[in-house]
């Protein structure tokens, strides 16, 4: 399973390829451009590196908390002056519940700071 639950065909889609090209990539029968590359992990929201199975924190875990894992990470870069309560988030990442897409967290940290009495 992809981290973002994309899925062959829909992946491809999304990516601006055909799904034989996309069962080369998988197939190590052909080299993705950068630029696809670029595509790949602005979709899957992962680090290149994930895909290439380089980041042996992620190896071990489920799809899932990847998601949340990264999605985090990548919403966490967007807000670096709320450092505090993006470290708060890390401990709901193995969560069932835990937001596995940037749009998720987002949403997610709108409602923790309404609940919490603070100005957006």
């Amino acid at each position: 399973m992809k981290p973002s639950g994309l899925q062959g065909p829909d992946l491809a889609k999304q990516v601006g390829i055909n799904k034989t090209t996309l069962s080369f990539y998988e197939n190590d029968k052909r080299e993705p451009d950068f630029s696809v590359l670029k595509a790949f992990t602005a979709k899957l929201e992962v680090r290149a590196g994930y895909l290439f199975d380089e980041i042996p924190e992620l190896l071990e875990k489920p799809a899932r908390i990847v998601a949340a894992s990264e999605a985090l990470r990548l919403f966490a870069e967007s807000l670096p002056t709320e450092r505090k309560a993006i470290a708060a988030y890390e401990r709901l990442i193995e969560l069932t519940e835990a937001p596995t897409t940037v749009a998720g967290w987002k949403a997610f940290h709108k409602l923790h700071r309404r609940a919490s009495g603070k100005a957006e």
